[in-house]
């Protein structure tokens, strides 16, 4: 392999380390120009040859060019400004022995409880694993694009929608980072490492599960924006739950997450929904993407 090859290869492999660029558009990827590239002859588009100073002073940045999962950091830090911890996401006492069984009872009633869900993960390694790893890998770092192509979501035709799915990852992933600090939960493969991670397990507490936290999250504020049938549900709410769903088993597919972590992360998304929405006039960016993403479904 030539130098220039190794060259290509390491840039290659910086970009894709570094998420493209830092949140550059695809279409406005890497173009390697050679020292010796000149525009010429050098054509100005005024008839002076100048910028007008009119021109210079009256462009500002247009708002449809803001990077989604960026921009969604606006929603965050708005939703970080409110008074909330991890007790304002508690479980009530009527799900603490299916939620927290694992750390609360007698000694022996938690061993009971852990053993059961290791069990139920080393079923899932030995009947599915292999059969869902393209998932699996797929959905590890952002499992979005599964969401956009089960309702054909674009940015062209639908920006407000993707900005809200952007939004709901970002205030998903600030909640379940809170959370798993509050209750510190070591991971399945800790207890059990017979269980094989194909990855990972990652660098954070098991309980709850962010994917599922994230995902039932997401598609909840994708029924709040898509058509309803007559009895005022989202057309699509059997799909997306499905999609939820889905997408936080294959992480006990995986050996990284406990039954029971995947329970709690739909039981807290639903609270954080409740919460979002009580709180939606101070959410102003929020507000202005639901509103948006509502009025781009027919």
């Amino acid at each position: 392999m030539s130098q220039n090859q190794n060259q290509n290869q390491n840039q290659n492999q910086n970009q894709n380390q570094s998420g493209g660029f830092m949140a550059v558009p695809s279409e406005l990827g890497l173009r390697p120009l050679t020292l010796d590239f000149t525009i010429a002859p050098y054509h100005p588009p005024w008839p002076s040859g100048a910028l007008p100073d009119t021109l210079l002073t009256a462009w500002t940045f247009d708002p449809k060019l803001w990077d989604s999962s960026l921009y969604a950091l606006l929603a965050v830090r708005e939703f970080a400004a409110l008074s909330w911890d991890a007790t304002t996401f508690a479980i009530p006492a009527a799900q603490t022995a299916a939620l927290l069984g694992w750390k609360t009872g007698t000694p022996a009633s938690q061993a009971i409880f852990i053993k059961q869900e290791l069990g139920t993960l080393q079923n899932l390694m030995e009947s599915d694993r292999d059969r869902y790893m393209a998932e699996i890998v797929a959905q590890a770092n952002d499992a979005s694009g599964y969401w956009h192509g089960l309702l054909g979501i674009t940015a062209g035709r639908r920006p407000a929608t993707v900005r809200l799915i952007a939004i709901a990852l970002r205030i998903g992933e600030i909640v379940g980072m809170v959370l798993k600090a509050h209750y510190k939960r070591v991971r399945p493969s800790v207890l059990c490492p017979g269980l094989q991670p194909p990855f990972g397990p990652p660098g954070h507490p098991a309980f709850p599960s962010s994917h599922a936290l994230q995902s039932e999250l997401l598609s909840r504020l994708l029924e709040d924006v898509t058509p309803k049938d007559a009895s005022s549900v989202s057309i699509y709410h059997t799909q997306l739950q499905w999609l939820a769903l889905r997408v936080a088993v294959n992480r006990e597919r995986a050996g990284l997450h406990y039954p029971s972590d995947t329970q709690a992360g739909q039981h807290f998304a639903g609270v954080l929904y409740a919460y979002l929405k009580t709180n939606l006039a101070t959410l102003t960016v929020l507000h202005e993407v639901l509103t948006a993403a509502r009025n781009e479904w027919p």
